[in-house]
């Protein structure tokens, strides 16, 4: 009960440094919390990142310079290989600004096989692509058409060409990655591109799982010139590391920042209770009981900071604290 009235009483009598102590300590507990809470968050946001956008698919493959030469040959039996080639034109619109202006907008004509995309989980149903395109909500708002219009173009090889709107589709997974694109069939993009047919800018594989990190190191050996980046290796990503290693830095600055002013507040401490020790050693009190003294008003600071840093931390996460990277 003394010991009771004696943590009391030295935590009421300078308030200003209790104040102090107590948001430093919920500082760092707020600190901790959001950077535990926001590793997770990145990791799991770039997981579903992947996992919307890509689907199935667990290594893209693409190159520089040069046409892709990773055959099926080359992969695992069972792989699903999704060939993209992309070209694309440029249009102009009326400036909404200026009446005397125009805007020169450019779009991607991307040529892929729209089931097997379906399939492999890229996109949310089959596009129609034979005879006509799919054009994105976005190519639509931005040319005035609709299905049923002629969207008419001047390719890079310098032919003109219209095609029917079959389907008007929102940018969403894969095609969220290009909103300002038309969707056709590989040899139609190649043909627009000027390029060779039967050629692929990128290609989407789903490799069976066993298989995914063995058939990654291989097909880099083979192929020096080659890009490969794993959807599924995401923890050893330079974006997840920098991503992580701002948590770590947050942290770590504010649990420093904390340590100085919790070591200087509590040598002052110290010294002010030195005449409190000195007079309960007088009345018999023994060395572990003035101890318990000062780790009572330790514990005092360290429940009344992590709780308030817990509260502060379980208001504002949904808010901003998640949503800050």
């Amino acid at each position: 009960m003394i010991r009771a009235k004696l943590v009391l009483r030295n935590v009421i009598s300078k308030p200003l440094r209790t104040a102090i102590i107590i948001l430093s300590l919920a500082a760092a507990a707020f600190a901790a919390l959001f950077c535990i809470a926001g590793i997770h968050s990145a990791q799991n946001g770039l997981r579903d990142y992947f996992r919307s956008n890509y689907g199935d698919a667990d290594t893209i493959i693409s190159c520089v310079k040069g046409k892709i030469q990773v055959e099926q040959s080359d992969l695992p039996a069972g792989s699903r290989v999704l060939g993209v080639a992309i070209s694309g034109f440029r249009k102009t619109v009326p400036n909404e600004q200026y009446f005397n202006y125009v805007s020169l907008i450019s779009v991607n004509v991307m040529g892929m096989d729209t089931k097997l995309a379906h399939q492999m989980g890229m996109i949310d149903s089959v596009f129609p692509t034979e005879n006509g395109a799919t054009i994105t909500q976005v190519v639509a708002q931005q040319f005035d058409k609709k299905v049923g219009d002629t969207l008419e173009f001047e390719g890079e090889d310098g032919k003109k060409y219209a095609l029917k709107i079959l389907q008007v589709v929102p940018a969403t997974r894969f095609m969220k990655n290009f909103p300002m694109s038309i969707v056709v069939t590989p040899e139609l993009s190649n043909e627009i591109g000027d390029s060779e047919n039967g050629s692929f800018h990128t290609i989407y594989v789903d490799t069976p799982n066993d298989k995914i990190s063995e058939n990654m190191v291989l097909l880099s050996q083979k192929y020096p010139d080659h890009i490969f980046i794993s959807t599924d290796s995401m923890d050893s990503d330079d974006t997840m590391n920098s991503m992580l290693n701002i948590y770590y830095l947050i942290f770590a600055v504010v649990f420093l920042m904390v340590c100085f002013i919790v070591v200087s507040m509590s040598k002052h401490i110290v010294n002010e209770r030195m005449s409190v020790i000195g007079m309960l050693r007088s009345i018999g009190g023994s060395i572990r009981g003035t101890g318990v003294l000062l780790l009572s008003e330790s514990i005092f600071y360290g429940l009344c900071g992590g709780v308030l840093g817990t509260i502060l931390f379980l208001l504002l996460k949904n808010n901003f604290v998640l949503g800050l990277f």
